[in-house]
């Protein structure tokens, strides 16, 4: 099992309701994790190589999405022997 990275940047954000945002909602397959406003990193162990997506999302505190997730494809290798970096970055506006 390897583990995965997953850093993201946000340059603006500007979106309905944007008032009850509470935290970012991560996910890599079924697995989903919540990082708070101020974050921009999340780890993820335990994952078998293959390919994947992981999104990212603007959630309010009863985890309903404020914005589209962002959505990037990434592969973890069988030969990787450090966390799979994966970077999200978008405009949200």
């Amino acid at each position: 099992m390897k583990s995965v990275v997953v850093n993201w940047t946000v340059e603006q954000v500007a979106v309905a309701n944007a008032a009850s945002a509470d935290h970012f909602t991560v996910n890599i397959g079924p697995t989903e994790q919540r990082a708070p406003l101020n974050t921009t990193s999340l780890r993820f162990d335990n994952v078998n190589p293959g390919t994947y997506a992981v999104s990212v999302q603007i959630s309010d505190s009863n985890n309903a999405p404020l914005a589209v997730p962002v959505t990037v494809q990434f592969v973890v290798s069988p030969d990787a022997t450090a966390p799979v970096p994966v970077t999200v970055s978008a405009v949200i506006a």
